[in-house]
């Protein structure tokens, strides 16, 4: 019996294909045989899981940052934060692999929060975006490691409405004197179905609840999938919650009832499983947390979709991401 299925709780699984990271009520990383690396008990419900080059992994636990050695499980460094109120934003790495940043609320306050990660002192800045950007979705750096926020608001310009889908915003941290949060907006038309929901990998692609992908440069959309392919997602289930798995190929879209795994580079729908557990691919497998223990499921497979039982939105919300419980 390997390591891996002796652990017992709940737990969401993050996979950088070289190692698994399990973080729950603490934090285990794995190799992808099941054997155990080493279980941190110090760091409870983890949340912003982020790997980052030479097997170092960078997250939050207790109000703290820390960055980890995966080979190890010991730390590189730690540094407290302001904890935030509620709905913690990813990490967003520039290319260059120097910043991480992430954007926060707390008190009404929006925060954004850069963390240096190849000088010794590792120093983490934090400042206030005023005025209020509004409600965010999520946060990429762009080609010039610039952070960018994804939004979720309508804007009238010139008697019509818009979709604002995208805030370029400026470096705060070198010239803190601007009176506008942005330096670019991305504007488009309102469409039934086409509101934003992340990210797909870089700012010049926008991943929208009508599974399609917006090119902000020009406006244009763009299938998502194959003719065809949408008889294999479940209906009436509304937009689903997603995620990028670490190499950028398979995007994660949780629904109400079921996860489906898409395959970016093939344009379609690779997988199909009846939980909701934050779980990730492991080579030939998906790891999913259901009942107290790690399940290892072959991938890629269809399962069933399960039927919709009435819950609240953050009953299935705090469902699919165990390290809030």
């Amino acid at each position: 019996m390997a390591d891996i299925d002796r652990l017992k709780g709940d737990f969401s699984v993050y996979s950088s294909g070289e190692y698994v990271v399990l973080a729950g009520s603490k934090l285990c990383i794995f190799h992808p045989d099941g054997s155990l690396v080493a279980c941190r008990k110090d760091l409870r419900y983890a949340d912003r899981i982020t790997f980052l080059p030479e097997n170092r992994l960078l997250l939050c636990s207790k109000a703290v940052f820390y960055m980890v050695d995966l080979a190890t499980g010991s730390d590189l460094w730690s540094a407290a934060y302001i904890k935030t109120n509620f709905n913690p934003y990813d990490f967003a790495v520039s290319p260059d692999g120097a910043y991480a940043y992430t954007y926060d609320r707390r008190n009404s306050r929006n925060l954004l929060t850069r963390l240096e990660l190849l000088t010794p002192e590792h120093e983490v800045e934090i400042c206030e975006l005023n005025p209020d950007p509004g409600a965010s979705l999520d946060i990429f750096c762009d080609e010039e490691g610039v952070p960018c926020l994804l939004k979720a608001l309508t804007e009238t310009v010139g008697g019509r409405n818009y979709r604002v889908e995208g805030v370029r915003l400026h470096d705060f941290f070198y010239f803190p004197e601007h009176t506008n949060t942005w330096k670019t907006k991305w504007y488009f038309p309102l469409e039934e179905g086409n509101s934003a929901l992340r990210f797909l990998g870089s700012t010049d692609r926008i991943l929208t609840s009508g599974l399609q992908i917006r090119i902000p440069s020009t406006g244009a959309l763009l299938p998502l999938l194959e003719a065809g392919a949408e008889a294999l997602l479940p209906q009436d289930q509304g937009s689903p919650r997603c995620r990028m798995d670490s190499t950028g190929r398979y995007l994660y879209l949780t629904y109400l009832t079921c996860t489906v795994i898409l395959d970016l580079q093939e344009k379609k729908v690779a997988a199909r499983y009846d939980s909701i557990s934050h779980g990730s691919l492991v080579g030939t497998e998906y790891w999913v947390c259901a009942e107290g223990k790690i399940r290892r499921r072959p991938f890629p497979v269809f399962e069933e979709i399960p039927p919709v039982k009435k819950v609240g939105i953050m009953d299935w919300y705090f469902a699919t991401r165990p390290e809030l419980w």
